[in-house]
């Protein structure tokens, strides 16, 4: 039984609508219908991971780790405190009353501080100081008392099949998938397995899930959500570290998601959690984190701490760090607000990604120190991400406005929706040469609002390699020569037309010209989003499609475009459901987008090509027939 996990079930309470009669467990009713209830008389309780030497304390109240181990509540009005021990030992798990509590197994009373052995089907009553007395209540038994559980032994080995010897060894003419003799060969191969399958491959062998759980190092995050609060309240939810550490010991990914509730002092499934976010966190865990996402929701000093807590301890390896808190700060037992400033050193932290929701303006003070403090902390990153809309995040942005130089090493900013000038302000500000830039939706604004925009990309042309933005006014934007510009990513709303103009030259006036105006463009991406009764196909967008397809200039002469450097080009239309990206065009008049982008193929570009070639020698034959003969 060594290495397999035995499984907790407790008896499910179901009611027979025929005779109208409640049922727990296996008990039957005996009428018709009741073997409609069959596979439903148990229900998972708790997973007890074997681990050897480890204890699994039940009961009420949770004091610490170090005493009880691996501590699962029993739902009990009565007898509050530990009930009973189980613990792993030789390949098998014992079960020991705790002081003077009644323990049952199979109806057998046990002994104080007397061990003894779970097998398989053993059914375990925790009835607390006494048993309950079946003259007051005849119809009451054990099954149906809170405590009463059926044992059971999991089947987690994978099994070999019949007549295999163990001891077998392989065949010298079989293929020997061993890391290191044809490493490139099995890292090919799974490499193109899907993450489930990737999981059951390191099952196979320990060669297998030495290579497996290397490439799931760099796919995989580790997310727990923990923020509900029933996910923390039953057995299953609250054991979810334990049996992660023990059924990911090997496996150490770099990325972590939690999201945590509220924290409670006098709740002791808060206390839980903590010790054993403590005990999870410890130092040989933390080293493999990189990249963490932090969320939860913050409402007092308590909260916070908390979270500061977790950070401290992966301030030494965090490269990547996300905030997804839910700030509502109103703890007004501490007026200097100094537990909000606890030092941290990020050293390592280049991605900053900001995704809070802050409070109400009675809760300014405090949410403030808390922003004014990530402003901070945060100024040595290199690539910054605000997914909140702009009009939640300005007081985040008042507290950067007052660095003169803010983000002296950032290289690349992306934002939601661009709604204020705030923004913009603060980007002007930035001494640090841009590499990306990221703009979800250029809203209409007053004032300067464009000029300020065609400025920025002004500063930073000569270094940017990426650029994206949503196009949402009438008005003309300027767009600057971008020597390096790689990536393009221009989106338009159907209402406004793409009116986008690039420097002007003798031959072409202000038309896009790529071997001038974007030398090493590579991948370009045409967005539509269509409002009202849209139509799903760029054949009604032509105007918008000339700015980047251009065949004439604005004289309306013939002018031949050619884009060799383009790997990529993406004609996308979002229908409210998704995107449409297979657009191509099929009408004889439409632009010639294989002569203008040589390099670009993809399945819409490639059936574009057959079709030109067909009408090619389509026309090549009627030409021939039409010639006379000599």
């Amino acid at each position: 039984m060594e290495g397999e996990d035995a499984i907790l079930l407790e008896p499910n309470y179901r009611y027979c609508h025929s005779c109208r009669k409640h049922m727990w467990g296996p008990s039957s009713c005996g009428c018709a219908t009741a073997e409609n209830y069959a596979g439903k008389e148990w229900k998972q309780y708790s997973i007890l991971p074997y681990i050897e030497n480890q204890k699994y304390t039940f009961g009420t109240k949770y004091t610490s780790r170090d005493h009880q181990g691996e501590f699962i509540f029993v739902q009990t009005e009565k007898n509050p405190g530990n009930l009973a021990e189980i613990n792993c030992s030789g390949g098998n798990y014992w079960i020991t009353p705790a002081g003077k509590r009644v323990v049952l197994v199979n109806d057998a009373r046990l002994e104080k501080n007397c061990r003894t052995k779970l097998n398989d089907g053993d059914k375990i009553a925790l009835l607390g100081k006494v048993r309950p007395r079946r003259g007051l209540y005849p119809w009451i038994k054990h099954e149906s008392l809170h405590g009463f559980f059926l044992f059971k032994e999991g089947r987690r080995a994978i099994e070999r099949q019949e007549g295999e010897d163990p001891s077998m060894s392989d065949d010298e003419d079989k293929v020997n998938f061993t890391p290191g003799q044809n490493y490139l060969i099995l890292s090919h191969i799974f490499s193109y397995l899907p993450f489930d399958n990737l999981k059951t491959a390191r099952l196979v062998c320990s060669k297998w899930d030495e290579e497996a759980a290397r490439i799931l190092k760099k796919k995989s995050t580790v997310a727990m959500d923990l923020y509900s609060r029933y996910n923390y309240q039953y057995p299953m939810g609250s054991m979810t570290l334990l049996r992660y550490a023990k059924e990911m010991e090997n496996l150490h990914p770099t990325s972590l998601h939690l999201n945590l509730p509220r924290f409670t002092s006098s709740n002791y499934r808060s206390l839980k959690l903590v010790d054993d976010l403590n005990w999870f966190l410890l130092l040989d865990r933390c080293r493999h984190i990189t990249r963490l996402n932090l969320g939860g929701a913050i409402f007092s000093g308590s909260d916070y701490k908390m979270h500061l807590g977790i950070l401290t301890k992966l301030q030494a390896t965090l490269c990547d760090l996300e905030l997804s808190w839910q700030l509502y700060l109103r703890d007004e037992s501490s007026g200097d607000h100094a537990f909000l400033t606890k030092d941290l050193n990020l050293n390592k932290l280049e991605v900053f990604t900001y995704s809070i929701t802050t409070g109400h303006e009675e809760d300014v003070l405090a949410n403030e120190a808390v922003l004014s403090y990530w402003a901070a902390a945060v100024q040595r990153v290199k690539r910054i991400q605000l997914k909140r809309d702009v009009f939640y995040e300005w007081k985040f942005f008042n507290c950067l406005l007052h660095y003169e130089q803010p983000f002296p090493q950032l290289e690349a900013f992306i934002i939601t929706p661009l709604t204020q000038q705030i923004v913009l302000d603060l980007l002007l500000k930035l001494t640090n040469p841009l590499k990306m830039l990221k703009v979800h939706r250029l809203r209409q604004g007053p004032g300067q609002y464009y000029a300020k925009f065609e400025k920025l990309l002004q500063k930073h042309a000569d270094t940017l390699e990426e650029l994206h933005f949503v196009y949402d006014r009438d008005e003309a934007l300027h767009l600057p020569t971008l020597p390096r510009l790689r990536t393009l990513s221009v989106g338009c709303m159907q209402l406004f037309g793409l009116n986008i103009r690039f420097p002007s030259a003798h031959d072409n006036n202000d038309v896009l010209d790529y071997e001038r105006h974007l030398p090493r463009l590579a991948a370009l991406s045409l967005s539509m989003f269509p409002s009202g009764r849209p139509n799903y196909s760029w054949e009604h967008h032509r105007d918008k499609l000339e700015v980047f397809v251009p065949t004439r200039n604005r004289n309306g002469e013939p002018i031949e475009t050619r884009c060799v450097t383009l790997r990529k080009l993406d004609l996308r239309i979002y229908t409210g459901y998704g995107w449409i990206s297979d657009c191509f065009f099929r009408s004889p008049s439409d632009p010639p987008l294989t002569s203008m982008f040589p390099n670009v193929w993809n399945d819409w570009m490639t059936r574009r090509r057959m079709e030109e070639a067909e009408e090619s020698l389509s026309a090549t034959f009627r030409s021939e027939k039409q010639i006379p003969k000599q």
